[in-house]
Formats: C-alpha cells, structure tokens, sequence
C-alpha cells in the first residue's frame, strides 16, 4: 500500500528555456519496499501560468478518460503563496489519474492536465502532469467567485475545486490563510458565523453539529432536538419535574411546585370528601347523597337533588321544569347537565378538562390551567400544554423574542436571555432584546456607555467587547465608537454605513462586497450581479422557471408557458395540448365533434349529426323523423315530427284537431 504524503512544497520555478512550471513534488513510500515516487504540474506555454489564479490537484481511481471515477486526494496550490493541502489517504495499488486544472480569478478553469499510472510505480519514477489550455468552463456565477474560488457564503467552504480540510472553513475569504478557522467551534459550529448557543443549556460543538451537553438546573431537552436547547420548564403541570410528567388529578385542576405535583381546586359539580387530595375530587355534589357540598344530604319529604342556575343545589320532593329529569334522585336538564348529558348516566369528560354540556351535546366548559383545547376536538379535552413557547398562554401563541430567547413556564412570554451583541435594555419582551450592545452607548451590556479615554466599543482578546482607548484589531474599523470589521459587517460593508440591502435578497458582506446570501422564495440571481440582487422572478419567466436556466420548451401551435415555477404550454388559438406531452406542443385541433373549443368535448346531440364550429357543438342535420324545435344544440333534435301534435312533420306545425300520424296531421281519435 503506497502513501502519499502532504507536499513539501508548491512553487513557480524555471525550466528549461523560459517555460514556467508548477512543481509539486510528493513522497511516497511502499509498504512491501521503499520506493519514491514524486509527481509535478506543469503549464505548457509561459501565458497560461500568468493566468492561473489557482490550481487543483486530484488524484482519481480509474483512467484519464474516465471522469466519474471517486476523488481520494484533492489539494490546492496558490501560484505565490504556500500552499494549503490536506493529508491524502492510502492508496491500494491499481490506476489511477494524477490530474491538475487551473482557474483564473473568475473561477474559470481553463487549462488541464491528466496522467495515469498503475501503482505501484518503478522506483524513482516521476510523473509530470502538463497543463495545456482548454474550453473554459466558469465553475460558479461571477457573485459566488472570490480569490479564484467559488464559495457557499452560508458555510464558508469552497464551492467548487479544492475543499477545506473535514472541520475547517475559509471564513475571512483571504486567499492568502485560506482554511484558516475551526469549524468545531462554537463561535463557527459546522459553518462560519454559525454561533452554537442554546437556551437553557451548556452547549458544545462536536464534529460541527451544536450539541446539548448538561441542561440548566429545571430545564430539560425533551422533544430530544438539540436546535432548541434545553426548551422545558419542568416548573409546568405538563412536565412537572421531569419530561412528559403531566400533572392530572381526577375532576381538579393541579399545580406544579419544586417539581411535585399538587391540587389546585375542584371542578365544578365535584368536591374531594375523603380529604385524600391525591386522587382528586372523586365525589358528585349532585346526588341526594351529597347534594351541594360533602355533609349535605336530602331525605324525608325533599329526598332528591336539584341543580338550579347558576349552579345552586336544593332538596325538592318532585322535579320540575328546567330540571324535570330524574337521574338516580338527581333532577337535572338533560340539554345542560355535563353528568346527564343528553340521556342519564353521559358524564362529559376531557383530559386537563371541565366538561360542558350544550343542546344535549358535550362540550369543553374549561381548560384546566396550563392547558388549551388547540385542536378544537372535544374527545382530547385540553391536549396542549400553553406553557410552552409555541402555545405561551393559549393556543398559537408564539413567545418569539427578537434577537434572543423566550420562556414561558406561567403562561406569559417573557425574555430569557438574549443573542451574542444584544440586549434587553427597556424591559419590554414586545420588541426582544432590541438593543446592540456593541456600540459606545451601550458596549458588552446596557448602560455601559464608552467615553474619555475609552471612546470606543471593541473587541477583547477574550472574545468580549469592552471600551478601549482604539480599535485593537488592525482589521476593525471605527464606525461611530464602535469596532466593526467591514470586511463583513452588512450595516458597514467596506465603509461605515454602507448597508447591504439587496432587492428579493438576504445580503452578505464578503471582503467589503454586498453579495447575495440567499434569493427570497420565487426569485433568483439569474444574471450573476450582486448590485441588482435576485432580480429574476422565477415563477413566471419561461427562460428562468423554477430556477435560474430552466428554459421553458413550445412545440407545434404552442409558446412555452412558466407559472408558479413549473413549465407549460400556451396553445395558438384553435388548438389543445389534449395529451399531455410538451414536447409534441399543442397537437390537437378544437375544432371537431370530440374535441369542440376544449380537450375531450365531444359534442353527440340526440337524434342527430353533430357539427362543431368555432368551438362550439352545432347540429349539421337531424335523424329522420327528428327535429331541433327548440333551437338548442344541446339538447340534439329532441322532437319527434312523427307523433308530436304541436309539432307533426316539421317544427311549429300544429295539428289543429285529431292526432299527428306518421307526420302527418288526421282528424280522429287515433292513428290508423
């Protein structure tokens, strides 16, 4: 098994006569014998060097002729600068293709190269790759191409050609460090600028995903999502303590403290007689039993219950009108009693629940505290616990905290800790954390205002900010007392104020240039040019449908057609695409008896022979002994001349006396 290993160095050197060369030389050694082996890339003609903004290198399983053979070792060379390469793997003997191509500063390639070997080689050989000019072929859109590489603005790793290392990203996009930041980070979790800080918890970023490690003291990640961090309070009735620990007493509301559950109160119609609150309100207060409360009991001449309005209990010897219904010596309304619902005996009952009773039909009278009816279905009684920030204190009501995160453990939105660089400075959750806190007024936190000799708000070594006599990265700019980097800052994008605002665009400032990040949905950045933003409506241009290059096709009798971002056909007037196939257009003619004005009209009139005209079914003759009396093609020729009187042989002629014979119009009672 042969090795190769990192490039000791990548360089522009003379060769013979005035040839540039690029040489790359790797070691190599065998596991069965020593054997060098070092391979170089070289440009045919001294022009192409002076253009090559950068160089791949590629070692390929499988010939040159084979393009689609797996990449096992990839690296970059800058033509004045160290380069950045990563460690290649161990390579089984077989063919291979040493490959190299070279970009411009547009991210073009235009020049290649491909040897191929079977490894292992004879000892010493050397292999030269020489780079001779080819089609150019741009590998990105001008906007994504910076430093000769095309870039994903959203994970700062290299678009196309060399990547960065597993774990690490280009996030200054200085050509000159490349790779030059961990991607483990949690400033730069699995992409540049991709903060890993996660409410309620000790987060950490492992392999480049943000991962929950310890959650804070009363808080846990119960729906197992480590994007949201720690999300539940386990001060709620919903997870009391612990995750999907719901409090749930039975016909009381419940309460949770220091992560026990505890009684609330009772629902109406019920009271806990036992004075054994753990299981509830087990007692009815409509029975003769205990008729209104635990110690009060009907009997002699008054011996049954009755529940009033307003929920008034009495002992009354008869029921009567509303409560004429007697339910095991209870009188009730059957059309409002949540025991006696509609019939004796149909208890309306629902989880976290009071239940109601409305036309004889069983309703949710209430939600328990800390709970909402969201999915309006009466069966799941209060299935949605409104302490969560999704449903803060009733259903749908999101507790969305700008620039920051929310808590809702009483049923209220309110700020739980704000994002890096914001902060709550008013109080007030309606506007989040609506404050930076990185400028001269308010630097690191609220009210720390920077003046004297600390003017400015800057960044720490540490990573906090702080007010400092001057910026003290060289690469911060003071923009109004405060030390941004317009490299990157979209509000100050090369220069202070500059704001990257770009039109159907999330902006981005790379190397003080406004870029699109992303196009908003239905949009794209079809030309190539930041300075328009994403200016191609993509759901309704047939030469950019659904995506920047989708052209639309016609066909025979037909334009091409783009709507909601899907190509169609617009059929010349008089024909259909009947079949559904674009690319024989629109085939059919609108202009016959089984497809008149439209795909699949068949015009068959009764009694007679159809015609179709301009798109509309006529009748061209009708069935002997029929007749179109009324006109209308739709109905065919549905007289019979034969029989019918008021129209005996031809339409409108009435028989006057006698019956309509064959046709013809004879006195007498009937036909001969």
């Amino acid at each position: 098994m042969i090795r190769y290993h990192r490039p000791v160095r990548g360089r522009f050197v003379r060769g013979l006569g005035s040839a540039l060369l690029l040489l790359v030389v790797l070691s190599a050694t065998a596991c069965q014998k020593d054997r060098g082996l070092s391979w170089e890339a070289r440009f045919a003609m001294p022009a192409l060097a002076t253009r090559a903004q950068l160089v791949e290198l590629r070692i390929r399983r499988g010939p040159c002729t084979t393009m689609t053979g797996e990449i096992v070792y990839t690296a970059e060379v800058r033509p004045r600068t160290t380069p950045m390469v990563a460690e290649p793997p161990a390579l089984e003997p077989g063919i291979y293709a040493f490959e190299a191509r070279a970009y411009d500063d547009t991210c073009t390639w235009f020049a290649r190269g491909c040897e191929e070997r079977s490894l292992p080689v004879a000892d010493g050989e050397h292999i030269v790759v020489t780079m001779a000019a080819a089609t150019a072929s741009p590998a990105c859109m001008p906007s994504e191409c910076i430093g000769g590489l095309c870039r994903r603005m959203d994970a700062g790793m290299p678009d196309s050609g060399p990547p960065c290392p597993s774990g690490m990203g280009d996030c200054n996009s200085d050509p000159a460090d490349m790779c030059e930041t961990s991607l483990r980070t949690t400033e730069n979790c699995g992409g540049c600028g991709l903060l890993c800080n996660l409410p309620h918890a000790t987060e950490s970023c492992g392999e480049g995903t943000c991962v929950v490690v310890l959650c804070d003291a009363g808080w846990s990640d119960c729906d197992s999502d480590p994007t949201n961090g720690c999300e539940t309070s386990l001060a709620t009735v919903s997870a009391c303590g612990s995750c999907g620990n719901a409090c749930d007493l039975t016909n009381a509301s419940s309460t949770c403290s220091a992560g026990t559950c505890g009684f609330g109160a009772c629902r109406a119609g019920y009271a806990s007689c036992d004075d054994d609150t753990s299981n509830g309100c087990e007692t009815a207060i409509d029975s003769p039993a205990h008729c209104g409360g635990c110690s009060t009991a009907c009997a002699g001449l008054a011996p049954l219950c009755t529940v009033g309005i307003g929920g008034t209990y009495t002992c009354v010897a008869l029921c009567a009108a509303p409560t004429a219904t007697n339910c095991s010596s209870s009188c009730v309304d059957l059309a409002t009693n949540a025991r006696n619902c509609g019939t004796c005996g149909n208890v309306c009952t629902g989880q976290h629940a009071e239940g109601g009773c409305a036309a004889g039909l069983c309703t949710v009278a209430r939600c328990d505290p800390g709970w909402g009816n969201c999915d309006s279905d009466v069966a799941t009684g209060c299935e949605t616990p409104t302490t969560t920030v999704t449903d803060c204190g009733s259903c749908g009501s999101a507790c969305n905290v700008a620039h920051g995160f929310g808590r809702c453990e009483t049923g209220t939105c309110e700020v739980d800790e704000c994002e890096p660089g914001w902060g709550d400075c008013n109080g007030s959750v309606g506007d989040g954390c609506e404050t930076s806190v990185t400028s001269a007024a308010d630097c690191g936190e609220c009210g720390t205002s920077c003046s004297g000799s600390t003017p400015v708000c800057g960044l720490r070594s540490d990573g906090t900010r702080a007010c400092l006599a001057a910026c003290a990265d060289p690469a911060a700019t003071n923009c109004g007392g405060t030390c941004i980097d317009a490299r990157y800052d979209e509000q100050n994008c090369g220069s202070c104020d500059n704001i990257c605002a770009l039109t159907n665009a999330t902006s981005a400032c790379i190397q003080s240039m406004c870029v699109v990040g992303s196009c908003d949905a239905g949009f794209g950045n079809c030309d190539g040019m930041a300075m328009n933003g994403c200016e191609t409506n993509i759901r309704n241009n047939a030469m950019n449908c659904g995506s920047c290059g989708m052209v639309c096709s016609g066909g025979p009798n037909a334009t091409p057609d783009c709507s909601g971002g899907t190509c169609g056909l617009e059929c010349a007037s008089g024909f259909g695409d009947c079949d559904d196939e674009a690319g024989n257009g629109c085939e059919r003619q609108l202009n016959t008896v089984t497809d008149c004005g439209a795909c699949g009209n068949a015009c068959d009139p009764a009694h007679a022979t159809a015609g179709c005209d301009t798109g509309s079914c006529r009748i061209s003759a009708c069935d002997t002994g029929w007749g179109d009396c009324d006109t209308s093609p739709g109905s065919g020729c549905e007289t019979d001349l034969l029989s019918e009187r008021t129209h005996c042989g031809s339409c409108g002629n009435r028989c006057s006396g006698g019956q309509c014979c064959n046709g013809v119009c004879m006195m007498g009672g009937s036909c001969p």
